[in-house]
């Protein structure tokens, strides 16, 4: 019992999207209902594809593959079959990494986790993201299918880490995905993100429009420091979700808070880039989160 030894391994992490929506829509049965189901599909897939399901997360899965050409085909057919249910609200992002990592009792922990929950945090609905040293380990065909995504800050990492996109299939089925979508994901319930800085208090909404932030006096929410820009970043609703996208010289810190989620204890970086907003946490614009800050936005859904 207790640590065993460290393997290479690919550990990827499967998250349904809209879920908590989906109560609201459907009813705590049948939405449940459908979570299960759509959680056994995943599982069939990742056993399918010589992976295993570590642990179920709510409506997420934790799965491990000895090689992440084994993963790639996993993620692809778990999307496939999500997609072939398009009636259904439901939709699946996913995001893995490979690399050394440690076995507690057969159960994975340590860097190569925690960086494979980051990459499924920076994935949206319909889309399959991975890391740069993943992506070298993929073969030559499978890294036909990929795309550069990014470049990003992640906690943990002194250097920012490439992120690339598996494009799962040949006809752009993501496009589509949220195009056939948009109109479920537009009649379910809206949550608002209320922002505090100071004594400053905003509540954006799907009824509320864009919101500004910056240095800016036309920004709705002033934040007069000397490293944001006059108009640093905005907050809209789009499809569903709240998405922050940064237009600033020096970039937007985020912190998420703590907890076992993938959406958890995330520290991003983003700079000209977009963040589809969860859990809640802190914003920092133009400079990297310090307690003392007497500038940091806090956010929080309600």
């Amino acid at each position: 019992m207790g640590i065993d030894h460290q393997s290479d391994l690919t550990i990827l992490f499967a998250d349904i999207a809209g879920s908590v929506a989906l109560h609201e829509q459907m009813g705590d049965i049948n939405a449940h209902k459908m979570i299960v189901a759509c959680l056994n599909t995943m599982g069939k897939m990742v056993v399918k594809n010589q992976g295993r399901v570590v642990e179920t997360i709510g409506d997420e899965i934790m799965c491990a593959f000895r090689h992440p050409d084994s993963a790639l085909r996993a993620a692809c057919a778990i999307q496939e079959a999500i997609h072939e249910g398009i009636a259904t609200p439901l939709s699946v992002r996913i995001g893995f990494h490979n690399g050394p990592t440690s076995l507690d009792n057969g159960h994975p922990f340590g860097d190569t986790v925690n960086v494979a929950a980051r990459m499924v945090a920076l994935a949206k609905a319909g889309q399959i993201m991975i890391s740069q040293y993943t992506h070298i380990k993929l073969s030559q065909k499978n890294r036909q299918r990929t795309r550069h995504f990014n470049r990003v800050f992640i906690k943990g990492k002194q250097a920012p880490l490439d992120v690339h996109e598996i494009m799962w299939d040949g006809d752009d089925r993501t496009t589509q995905l949220s195009q056939a979508r948009s109109t479920s994901y537009n009649r379910q319930p809206i949550s608002t993100i209320h922002l505090t800085c100071n004594n400053q208090e905003l509540v954006v909404s799907k009824f509320k429009g864009d919101i500004n932030l910056g240095r800016g006096e036309n920004c709705r929410l002033v934040i007069p420091s000397e490293a944001a820009s006059r108009s640093h970043a905005t907050i809209a609703y789009t499809i569903g979700k709240m998405v922050l996208t940064d237009h600033s010289t020096n970039g937007t810190y985020i912190r998420t808070r703590p907890g076992k989620r993938a959406q958890d204890s995330l520290d991003l970086f983003l700079h000209h880039e977009e963040w589809s907003m969860a859990n809640s946490g802190i914003l920092s614009l133009g400079q990297p989160l310090e307690d003392n800050d007497p500038f940091l936005i806090y956010f929080k859904f309600s």
